[in-house]
């Protein structure tokens, strides 16, 4: 768990926000579990005596840092057959920046992540536009959403436009 240090550097705070732990885990994934806008953590604990035996341990971290600050994010689904959200790119623009995340699967140790996209916004005031670039050329787009919220692939096709690019 690295602390950002007003964009300067990087700060190890791991063991002080009791995050860091000494046992061997083979998968690690973060996600929003209960909706509340911070990233909880989800830590698999593996243990195996001589004999062979293996015995896994699921810690959930639940984040309750008072004020994280504004976020916004998309969680995608299958909106009809065949079309995955694995490989969709989604941008979130202000003012000032334009961020991007990629949906992929198979990026971490046996782990595989929910097709979110969640940004962290600190103390911005508004989101110019949230875009989604489907895999098979189709995007989709929302101007002017609404922060502290997560839009589902329905949102983005109600509220937005879909531009097929074949």
């Amino acid at each position: 768990m690295w602390l950002n240090e007003k964009g300067r550097e990087f700060t190890n705070v791991a063991f002080l926000l009791g995050v860091g732990s000494e046992f061997d885990s083979r998968a690690a994934a973060a996600d929003d579990l209960d909706g509340d806008g911070r990233q909880d953590l989800l830590v698999m604990e593996y243990r195996s005596d001589r004999l062979g035996h293996v015995e896994y341990t699921l810690h959930v971290l639940r984040n309750e840092i008072a004020n994280p600050g504004q976020r916004i994010g998309v969680r995608l689904e299958e909106v009809s057959a065949g079309r995955s959200p694995v490989g969709a790119t989604v941008f979130m623009r202000t003012s000032t920046r334009t961020l991007t995340k990629h949906i992929v699967n198979g990026d971490s140790f046996s782990t595989q992540h929910a097709p979110v996209a969640h940004f962290g916004l600190g103390h911005a005031e508004a989101v110019e536009s949230l875009e989604v670039a489907w895999p098979d050329g189709s995007q989709a787009s929302i101007k002017s959403p609404r922060m502290g919220r997560y839009y589902s692939s329905q949102d983005l096709q109600r509220e937005g436009h879909r531009n097929p690019t074949r």
